[in-house]
């Protein structure tokens, strides 16, 4: 009998170390690549790229330019993209779907109507 209440006490400290190394995995920051890239006809500034736990800004991409930016969060995300055009501030609602395990990549293209398109991907192992 006292060897099962030994086992038992090892099991629930065990139990509750995995526990905690699972929260702590799951509540880690890590960083997607987003691929940004202007295919509009003008020079677009304060791109801004927002979602959970997380705020980029790029100050400014020409017509037909990108760069990479790596987004930081936690858990699963979305995106929303601002941007400034001649003076004009355009916003687009959130969109896409990502998680922070560093598995995925994706590409956010700000189109010839400057309207916008995210999509993103797990990347292969």
């Amino acid at each position: 009998m006292q060897g099962s209440h030994a086992l038992l006490r090892y099991l629930s400290h065990a139990g509750g170390i995995f526990a905690t190394v699972v929260m702590v995995a799951c509540a880690r920051t890590s960083t997607t690549t987003v691929h940004l890239r202007n295919d509009s006809a003008e020079d677009i500034r304060n791109i801004v790229l927002s979602g959970h736990g997380f705020r980029v800004t790029t100050p400014r991409l020409g017509a037909g330019e990108g760069t990479d930016v790596s987004v930081g969060f936690e858990g699963e995300s979305d995106v929303a993209v601002s941007f400034v055009v001649k003076g004009r501030t355009v916003s687009t609602p959130r969109q896409g779907y990502f998680e922070g395990n560093g598995a995925y990549t994706g590409d956010v293209v700000i189109k010839s109507d400057l309207s916008v398109a995210a999509t993103f991907r797990l990347l292969d192992y």
